[in-house]
């Protein structure tokens, strides 16, 4: 496994984060505040975690949907180390080898990618083919990822770390300093967020030029990250709760008791969804 060190300097930027602060007030431009998911009735407790791109795909016993329909018999079960998907009959369609021990994984630039914790690398793959069509050396115990526009972005939980790739060449391009054991990532209108799990901190990237903020103390110990452009939600396993908080100034809001260790979180329209 290609170590974070290896990566040739003029292919990665490594980019320092800024101390940690606390919530300001002070505003930027490109989000307001609005209207909180919280007033009502609004929160999902108890559910598993709501599919993103209207699919399920497996990664080692993760179920999630897939666009894509199959005509032909399927696999009884999927191997180890494999991402696959379910169609809409409810049969396993083809399974895809990956690295080991694959654990987060996102849809965009056209592809799937899969964050493979024991190798340090980031699968992608055509999902029409289902192939591989290459492995990308990140950081140490890659955790998450998240894709805006032609970047991804993976959080290495082992080296406090984002990595950031060019979905058009497949190239890692810059490593961005966070806090202590990043366990999540979201993006957003807001940018790209990092939840600190070790420092109970989050952070925001500005996906344009890569930089981290300041990192902003949450309380609890962050298991997950949600975002849209009216706030950022953060779930805390060990209070068993969702707390949301303003994108702009950080000021904290509401924070809803769901109890079971919340770990996954997601958005749909109106309701905030968490795996507990």
């Amino acid at each position: 496994m290609e170590s974070p060190s290896s990566i040739p300097r003029t292919m990665v930027e490594a980019t320092r984060s800024p101390p940690v602060g606390k919530p300001t007030g002070s505003p930027r431009s490109y989000v307001g505040s609005g209207r909180s998911r919280f007033a009502g009735h609004r929160i999902q407790p108890g559910h598993r975690i709501l599919v993103a791109f209207a699919a399920v795909l497996v990664t080692a016993g993760l179920l999630v949907l897939s666009v894509v329909q199959w005509t032909h018999s399927g696999p009884s079960s999927f191997p180890a180390n494999s991402v696959g998907s379910v169609d809409n009959g409810g049969r396993l369609a083809d399974s895809v080898r990956v690295g080991l021990n694959p654990g987060g994984l996102a849809y965009g630039a056209g592809s799937l990618w899969v964050a493979n914790r024991t190798d340090g690398t980031v699968s992608r793959i055509d999902p029409e083919t289902h192939v591989v069509v290459q492995t990308i050396a990140v950081g140490t115990l890659p955790n998450e990822v998240t894709v805006t526009a032609n970047a991804v972005w993976v959080v290495n939980f082992g080296d406090g770390t984002v990595s950031r790739i060019n979905a058009r060449t497949n190239m890692p391009v810059q490593r961005v300093v966070v806090g202590n054991q990043p366990v999540a990532i979201a993006s957003g209108p807001s940018g790209v967020w990092v939840a600190n799990r070790g420092d109970a901190t989050v952070q925001r990237i500005d996906p344009a030029t890569g930089r981290a903020d300041k990192a902003v103390e949450v309380g609890g110990s962050p298991s997950g990250i949600a975002v849209d452009a009216t706030a950022v939600w953060v779930c805390s396993d060990t209070d068993g709760t969702v707390s949301e908080f303003d994108p702009v100034t950080l000021q904290p809001g509401k924070s809803i008791l769901v109890g079971g260790g919340p770990r996954g979180i997601d958005l749909t329209r109106d309701d905030v969804w968490v795996a507990s």
